[in-house]
């Protein structure tokens, strides 16, 4: 856990610490402290959260090291395991300016990705099939995401 010695790892339950303990991403003593720093916030935010009750899994960590680098990630893993959070990192601990692109084919899935974002507090607008054509709607759907009120679209 060398990269993490700079934070106050007082902080985080147990759960968290043994989490950080046991990452393997690429070689952890190779992260820059930003972006240990990163992965030091998105896992005390999550023990917080869930009061140590849960952790985060290294795929996400790893996606969100990432794509705060501006790389291309794609996150393969069963149902349930935890891909939408992998999504929900990037906007919560990166750039605010930035809007992200969640591409879904099915409207149940894009229904249930509109709720997880609300939940964690991000606005998210769902565009499909079933989005109304008016063009005074689009002018203010379009305004908010150039203020970058609405950091997400699915």
């Amino acid at each position: 856990m060398n990269a993490y010695n700079q934070f106050e790892l007082s902080l985080l339950s147990d759960n968290a610490r043994r989490s950080l303990d046991e990452l393997t991403i690429a070689s952890v003593e190779d992260l820059t402290t930003q972006q240990a720093e990163v992965i030091f916030k998105a896992t005390k935010w999550f023990d917080t959260r869930y009061s140590g009750e849960r952790t985060l899994r290294q795929f996400q960590l790893e996606a969100l090291v990432n794509v705060l680098a501006g790389k291309n990630v794609i996150v393969r893993a069963g149902t349930g395991y935890g891909k939408t959070l992998a999504m929900i990192l990037p906007i919560l601990f990166g750039n605010s300016s930035k809007i992200a692109l969640t591409i879904s084919p099915l409207k149940l899935l894009q229904n249930s990705h509109v709720d997880e974002f609300n939940n964690y507090g991000i606005s998210t607008i769902q565009i499909n099939q079933d989005t109304l054509d008016d063009k005074e709607l689009w002018k203010v759907h379009t305004s908010l995401i150039s203020a970058s009120s609405i950091p997400h679209i699915v």
